[in-house]
């Protein structure tokens, strides 16, 4: 089930912004609750989630960036804003003490998500490095008149293009009978794991590790190539007069990300039994 979180409105809001955000122990936001402005007694619901990961870009959708991981047993504070004044309270999670499963098995069931979790950002990441590049290397060729420069560009965007269809999917088509590449394997352990409260089974232990290496080694090959054949490519542009092709960073590729967003869709099953506590105002 849900959190209900109840709040009281002297006066309906009819100007401004009403912002209900709910946040970890550590002050980390977990996502804005859409709030109702009416006059009175409100009442909205809160998913226990964490925000879903950010997920590698590729011909099909990803499942693993609609479902975030289930928050932490722990107190949460939801605070209400309006007109730079705001109303704390706190959320209570804790272990449903009917559960069939061990805290043991639990906390492995935790820790493998948090890991498939880095997995998922990190697979998004070398991925959007990989395709920036490839694209910025491919647009370079198109419209430059140099054979030298075209040459070592063709030869960098195709050694890209090669490494991004060992991460992902490029070819549509459906699940079962669509190409299934780091990405889709690792969306489906994501998934898999998630779905089930209690202890991960060995072959999906087994799985995360060998998924693990995979995207060190494609990590290491697209390295590699970066820095001999796009420091090649780079010398040639600044001969050129151009401006060299810059790798994307990671701040800059999680503010890209936060800013488009990402969709979540509902689980009916929580492990943990809530309870909610209001502070006096």
């Amino acid at each position: 089930e849900n959190v209900q979180l109840i709040y009281y409105l002297k006066d309906r809001v009819t100007t401004g912004e009403l912002k209900l955000e709910v946040f970890d122990s550590n002050g980390k936001s977990l996502g804005v609750v859409p709030a109702t402005k009416r006059k009175g007694i409100n009442k909205v619901s809160w998913e226990p989630r964490q925000k879903p990961p950010k997920v590698a870009t590729g011909v099909k959708l990803d499942g693993a960036g609609f479902s975030g991981v289930l928050c932490e047993p722990g107190t949460y504070v939801v605070k209400l804003t309006k007109g730079g004044k705001a109303v704390e309270g706190k959320i209570k999670l804790v272990e449903d003490p009917s559960s069939p499963h061990s805290e043991q098995d639990r906390k492995l069931q935790r820790t493998t998500l948090q890991s498939l979790f880095e997995m998922t950002e990190n697979l998004a990441f070398l991925n959007e490095k990989v395709l920036q590049s490839m694209n910025l290397a491919e647009a370079l060729q198109d419209s430059s008149k140099n054979k030298a420069l075209n040459k070592a560009l063709k030869t960098f965007s195709d050694t890209m293009s090669s490494i991004r269809k060992d991460l992902v999917a490029t070819k549509p088509g459906l699940a079962i009978t669509g190409e299934e590449k780091i990405r889709e394997k690792l969306s489906a352990l994501y998934g898999g794991v998630l779905s089930y409260n209690g202890r991960p089974s060995d072959s999906q232990l087994k799985n995360m590790k060998s998924l693990s290496d995979q995207i060190s080694i494609q990590e290491n090959r697209a390295m590699k190539q970066w820095e001999i054949q796009l420091n090649k490519v780079n010398t040639l542009l600044t001969k050129e007069g151009l401006q060299p092709i810059v790798l994307l960073t990671r701040d800059a590729f999680n503010t890209k990300e936060e800013a488009t967003g990402s969709g979540k869709v509902k689980e009916l099953i929580f492990p943990w039994k809530i309870s909610l506590n209001r502070e006096e105002e």
